[in-house]
């Protein structure tokens, strides 16, 4: 069970509104090195930041697009139970287990997770890395993945727009992010590069993954641009060059391939799904197939000011 902020995590944060550091208001409790209730001060400009339930809040709502907001009010919608046994399926298996490769080594990092949702890969990670930030902007499901924190864990909470977080530059050894094919415009996702460029450390590492335009979808003429069937939260699904040409504004070395890969028949002929995704992404042609596109990104490029809101 989660039971506050470390505050060995606090030097990672800063100040939304002009990059100051934050350091716990004077009579703010604190146990065993965790915080639980109280609030953040930003040491330049004196702005409060509060914590609840042992999560830094930086959101701001109001800041919020139209479309962030759908997706918020529906992701803090009450779920149906805390039933997580949907993360062994083999479907979720053929997309994790290519993403936590591409991340490893993952002992003595400091991980930080955009878009952490109920935690499915937070828990995975935090058993793994010295220090894990998860960062959403769903408070509900940051309260969910507070129940699923194992004590010994060094883990930290922070309810924010990964467009917009105030952290300390070059502080973490990898990024994670599955929520790229979200973010409802170019300009969206540019922001989150950004902020993930000027937090990675110079050798670290970004993975992220996308939905695939792939040959099908092609086929079928579907839209790029759609949403789910569950909700109507925003989905892109990316061509493989559009993505790695969006990613290169920010980082030098991009590394795109497609993964869950879902071999024709596969299913009927009861052949293990996992194994032969895993297999398939080093099949040209064939890994086409892949529902998902992985990047791994490294080498922030000196200049990421880009401006394309």
């Amino acid at each position: 069970m989660y039971t506050g902020f470390p505050t060995s995590l606090l030097t990672m944060l800063r100040c939304l509104r002009d990059g100051g550091a934050l350091e716990l208001e004077a009579g703010t409790p604190v146990h065993d090195g965790r915080v639980q209730r109280g609030n953040l001060r930003c040491h330049a400009c004196h702005v409060l930041y509060p914590v609840e339930d042992g999560i830094v809040k930086l959101l701001d709502p109001s800041a919020l697009d139209q479309e962030s907001q759908h997706e918020q009010a529906l992701r803090d919608q009450p779920s149906a139970g805390d039933n997580t046994s949907w993360e062994q399926l083999p479907w979720s298996r053929m997309e994790v287990e290519p993403t936590l490769a591409a991340l490893q080594p993952l002992a003595g990092s400091i991980v930080m997770e955009l878009g952490c949702g109920g935690g499915r890969y937070t828990v995975l990670m935090a058993d793994q890395a010295a220090a894990v930030m998860a960062v959403d902007f769903s408070h509900a499901a940051l309260k969910k993945l507070g129940t699923r924190v194992a004590s010994h864990w060094n883990i930290g909470l922070v309810q924010a727009d990964c467009t917009r977080l105030g952290l300390a530059e070059r502080a973490f050894d990898r990024i994670l992010s599955t929520l790229v094919s979200n973010l409802p415009s170019p300009a969206h996702r540019y922001a989150m590069f950004r902020l993930a460029a000027d937090a990675l450390a110079p050798s670290g590492r970004f993975v992220f993954s996308t939905h695939h335009y792939t040959l099908a979808n092609r086929f079928r003429r579907v839209p790029q641009a759609g949403r789910y069937h569950d909700g109507g939260i925003f989905c892109y699904l990316f061509r493989r060059r559009e993505l790695c040409e969006e990613t290169q504004k920010y980082f030098c070395g991009v590394q795109c391939r497609p993964i869950q890969i879902s071999v024709p028949f596969a299913d009927r002929l009861g052949l293990p799904l996992v194994a032969l995704s895993r297999a398939a992404e080093s099949f040209p042609l064939v890994d086409q197939l892949g529902q998902l596109l992985l990047v791994t990104a490294t080498d922030p490029c000196e200049t990421t000011a880009y401006e394309h809101a």
